[in-house]
């Protein structure tokens, strides 16, 4: 019988999948294992440069976003999925909305049952700022 191993990351920012993880998801998709991300923003705030050439949210939204899509090719991952939550208001956001929209990028990676552990589907959640404040519950 053979089982498809599958992998789904849930970071709050573009390069949180890189940053201390790129290795490891880098090797479970360049062994087989489906994997996958869930970003919950697009770290449009996280600019660190001169504040004169800041080229705005949206901009420099747009730019990490096609950075992280850039980065998960280069790491084998098979999708990304973005909240679209803003960078530094997460933790405002609706837990019932957040959790909803996490279990929406699970789903489609389950085989037939989401109450199921692994080896069917395994979940890494990053402690980065406030994603980690929402459980995944599932109800039956």
């Amino acid at each position: 019988m053979t089982t498809n191993l599958k992998l789904l990351c849930v970071f709050a920012h573009p390069d949180d999948e890189s940053l201390g993880n790129g290795g490891m998801l880098a090797r479970y998709a360049a062994e087989g294992i489906e994997t996958s991300l869930v970003v919950a923003t697009r770290g449009e705030r996280g600019w660190s440069g001169n504040q004169e050439e800041y080229p705005g949210v949206e901009a420099f939204g747009r730019k990490r976003e096609a950075e992280v899509l850039a980065a998960a090719q280069v790491l084998g991952l098979r999708q990304v999925l973005f909240l679209d939550y803003r960078d530094g208001e997460l933790d405002q956001a609706d837990p019932v909305e957040v959790i909803a929209k996490i279990v929406g990028g699970i789903r489609p990676l389950a085989s037939a049952d989401i109450h199921q552990r692994p080896p069917r589907a395994s979940l890494l959640v990053s402690p980065s700022i406030n994603i980690h404040r929402y459980p995944l519950l599932f109800a039956g």
